[in-house]
């Protein structure tokens, strides 16, 4: 398997894992009630987004997350209360708010720590 295609593989399923862990967040799958399809999305309430956390390491290779965090943040707005609002909240976590150098010589510094990072996924 070549670099790219690998990279092309890597990105695409972390799309997808996002996606889900997305789709997944606000307020879960639920059960639906007996003789329909088994599980159905209960999307966020009109003043809620869902949230998203964006893991860093040490090291972390651009594409990997600015492709995603780019995706995200230009879904479109969704109009609540007579305003239009994103749907999701964007944030940066990792072991410490220390800056970390991604590749190509660029430094992030962290939102939060994995301690004090809001939840990404209700429970």
């Amino acid at each position: 398997m070549n670099k790219r295609m690998l990279l092309t593989t890597g990105l695409a399923s972390l799309i997808l894992l996002v996606a889900s862990a997305c789709a997944l967040s606000a307020r879960g799958w639920q059960a639906a009630p007996q003789g329909q399809a088994p599980h159905r999305f209960v999307p966020p309430g009109p003043d809620e987004k869902v949230r998203v956390a964006f893991v860093l390491t040490e090291g972390a290779t651009m594409i990997d997350f600015a492709g995603p965090w780019e995706v995200f943040q230009d879904t479109m707005p969704i109009r609540t209360s007579d305003k239009m609002t994103m749907p999701f909240e964007l944030f940066t976590v990792s072991g410490s708010k220390n800056p970390i150098h991604i590749s190509g010589g660029m430094t992030v510094v962290p939102d939060y720590t994995f301690d004090d990072a809001p939840p990404a996924v209700d429970t």
